[in-house]
């Protein structure tokens, strides 16, 4: 039910948790970068290549 409402935090005080939820933002990891985009299907058989990792 509160996946799309942002944190939840729990404090005595509105204000504790206004700090709470700030300090919770700043220090939130940032989204990983995007991977390299998935090769195309082969024309005649439709499997993609596999990517090997070094």
């Amino acid at each position: 039910m509160l996946a799309n409402h942002g944190p939840v935090v729990a404090a005595p005080t509105l204000d504790q948790a206004a700090d709470t939820t700030e300090e919770l933002e700043e220090t939130a990891a940032p989204p990983p970068a995007p991977g390299p985009p998935d090769p195309p299907p082969h024309p005649r058989t439709g499997c993609r290549a596999r990517t090997h990792s070094s």
